[in-house]
This record gives C-alpha cells, structure tokens and sequence, in this order.
C-alpha cells in the first residue's frame, strides 16, 4: 500500500472509532497527531480530525512508551517528544522508538524550547528554574529565581519580546509577568491570572496563560492589558497548558480524572473568549489521569494499532 492510501485508510479509520461532539460555528479545519501523558508515566499517542464545525474526532490512544514520571509534554521541531515530570526529563524518538532520560535536578514538570533550540527551560511552582541542554541531552542546571516572584512553572517567548513567566500548579491559580534570563529576575504584571501554562500563539500574536480550565489572552507588546478570557471550568475542563497548533486553536487535556483532550477554536476571530470561538472536547475513555496539556505534531502518518510500548531506560 502506498503511503498516500495508508494515510487515507488511517483517516477513515480516525472516523470510524473516535469520539465526536458537534459544536456550533466554523472556523478553520485542523488535524496532527497528539501526545499525551499519564502521571504514572506513560506517554500515549493518538490522533484527530477537526473539520473546522461540527466533527471533532479523536483516535483509541497507544501506549508508546513507558516513563519515570508524566508530566508537561512538547514536541521538539526534529520530532523528537519532551516529557517532564518531578524532574525526570524524558525525550522519546518515534523515529527510532527510543527513550533517553536526564534530570533537571529540580522539581520541574513544564518545558519550553529556549529560542536558540539548543537548550529547555524547565519549571515549576515550587522549585527552582532549570536549564537542560539538548545537544548533548545532559542533566540540568538549576537557577534560583528572584524579584516579585521566585518561582517560573513555565516560561514563553515571544519574538521581540523577550520571556514570560508564570508560578501556578496544578491546584494553584498562579501569577504571569517578564522574566529576565540574564539575571532569572522576575517582573510581576498580573496576580492571579489562572497561570499554570504559558505559551505563544503565533497565529493571533499573542501569549496565553491557561490553569484550572480557564484561559487569558495578552499581547505581548502590553501584557497587562487582557484582551480575552474563557472559563470552561463551568463545563468540568481542567486544562494546564493549552498548546497552539499555529491555525488558530489550542489543545489540551483534562488534568486528572476522566481523560479528554480538548480544541478551543478562535480561527474566526483570533480571540480565544469571543462568541464565534467554539469549543469541542473528546472523551478518550481507555486512559486516565493525564497531565493537563498536549504535544502537538501537524504529522499523522503512524500506523498506532501494531506498536509495542518503548521501556524507559
């Protein structure tokens, strides 16, 4: 079979056995493979179909490795998949199915790519901020952080901008300001701002913070101006980190608890709080208990069904 009727097969397939949930409104059309981690350590893979209105579809998710910790999930740009979790910092190839494991020697479970690509930055709400290099993958270095916070969960960068910081958890609203690098010197601009994640989303050129299933939307020119929320934890989302897939959505997952992976849609109008914005959630009802955010890759090429788990080193 060739690669373009396997890819046809696996989407009709995606159909078939996933989950979907109508939802009002259009915007734009979306799919990709997603990683998802458990906290006991396992890191899944599933795949989903958005067709920009009603049909949000999400595939039976494979178990693709086996971790120390789960935790905050990144797919790096070679494809290599990031997981962090009390510390434990996993890097999985899909390519080579293989797992390599340093330590951030802090208590980190969030990542963020540093601009250079040579290196993560790695957080948490109560412990130090960590540098881990990449090439070569070795273990971190810690840094205390100091200022009007002394915490960094998570870090962002937006171009000309320099960083962004923010201190929740998983229970805790948390603060978002600046973070200078040179000094690891915090500027406070919001306080309780539902900050447990934070990232860039280049299709609105905007940063967003996400905790507790809520979401804010600042430019990064002038952070302290809010210029869109949400709040679905009316609807039992619990969502950590909502990561951009660069159309104009954001994924992530229920924190704990029943499994689901949830796509916000502002596609229409570039705010994340707006009335043509939708929301679509999908149940993934053979897992449990994942980490509140999502890795997205734009692939979705693998054939899940047949793949054994990788076992950590």
């Amino acid at each position: 079979m060739s690669r373009l009727s396997a890819g046809l097969v696996r989407i009709t397939m995606l159909l078939v056995l996933g989950f979907t949930q109508p939802a009002l409104g259009a915007g734009a059309p979306s799919r990709g493979t997603l990683y998802l981690s458990a906290l006991g350590g396992t890191l899944y893979r599933a795949s989903y179909v958005y067709d920009g209105d009603a049909v949000f579809t999400v595939s039976r998710p494979t178990a693709v490795a086996l971790l120390r910790r789960g935790g905050s999930v990144r797919v790096l740009p070679d494809g290599r998949v990031v997981v962090v979790g009390a510390g434990y910092v996993s890097v999985y190839d899909p390519r080579r199915h293989t797992v390599a494991l340093v330590n951030s020697l802090t208590n980190a479970n969030t990542a963020t790519l540093d601009p250079s690509g040579a290196k993560l930055w790695v957080g948490w709400k109560d412990t130090a901020l960590s540098e881990v290099p990449l090439s070569p993958l070795a273990n971190g270095t810690p840094h205390a952080v100091g200022g009007d916070d002394t915490v960094a969960t998570m870090l962002a960068f937006a171009p000309g901008q320099g960083a962004f910081y923010t201190t929740g958890g998983e229970f805790e609203n948390g603060n978002f300001g600046r973070i200078n690098l040179a000094t690891f010197s915090t500027t406070r601009v919001a306080a309780s701002a539902y900050a447990t994640g934070v990232v860039y989303e280049p299709y609105s050129q905007t940063l967003i913070t996400a905790g507790l299933g809520r979401a804010r939307q600042m430019a990064p020119s002038s952070p302290a101006t809010v210029l869109s929320t949400r709040d679905d934890s009316v609807a039992g989302e619990n969502y950590l980190v909502l990561e951009p897939t660069g159309q104009g959505h954001v994924i992530g997952t229920r924190s704990g608890g029943e499994a689901r992976v949830v796509l916000i849609d502002f596609s229409a109008g570039g705010r994340i709080g707006d009335t043509a914005t939708t929301l679509h959630s999908a149940v993934l009802g053979t897992i449990t208990d994942l980490s509140g955010g999502a890795g997205w890759d734009g692939d979705l090429v693998f054939d899940d069904a047949f793949e054994p788990p990788a076992l950590s080193p």
